[in-house]
């Protein structure tokens, strides 16, 4: 019984506890890059699409001022150019009623063509107002509808004449 009481046959150390050591690694804090890509590169693409869309506008409003400084000079020339034709127009017009004012046409027809006016003396007036009759020639009774449709036609037109005095 001595061999029963003795602690030789049990391995006692099995049933300590022990601490597993492993080859201690250095442990390093890494810090996600893919995330600071996306979000630069985000950025840098906003950064650039904003830039060029100032450029742009910049260039567009630079542009327009060109084209309205250049469409201002071409209205300025074209008043001045305006200013000049009526002035002209004026000038033209009064020397035009100078040539064609009745004065003048009653002395250019005194001297140059030796025309008087005419005396009350030497008006005759006719009297227009007779017995309404037509004479038709011979033959005229066998003219066509055509024709008397024409010669109706050539009646009213130089009573038109008549009217408008040409």
């Amino acid at each position: 019984m001595s061999a029963a009481n003795t602690n030789l046959a049990y391995d006692f150390s099995a049933f300590q506890s022990r601490t597993l050591t492993l080859p201690r690694k250095r442990l390093e804090v890494v810090e996600n890059k893919s995330d600071n890509r996306r979000a630069s590169a985000f950025f840098s693409i906003k950064a650039v699409a904003s830039f060029a869309i100032v450029v742009t506008l910049l260039s567009l409003i630079i542009y327009n001022q060109a084209t309205l400084h250049e469409m201002t000079g071409e209205i300025n020339q074209i008043n001045q150019q305006l200013t000049e034709l009526k002035s002209d127009n004026v000038k033209l017009t009064s020397d035009l009623e100078s040539i064609v004012s009745l004065r003048n046409v009653e002395t250019r027809a005194h001297e140059e063509l030796g025309l008087q006016r005419m005396d009350k003396y030497q008006t005759e007036y006719i009297n227009l107002f007779g017995e309404d009759k037509v004479v038709l020639p011979e033959g005229a009774e066998q003219a066509g509808t055509a024709q008397k449709v024409k010669d109706t036609v050539n009646d009213a037109i130089n009573g038109i004449k008549e009217y408008i005095g040409d």
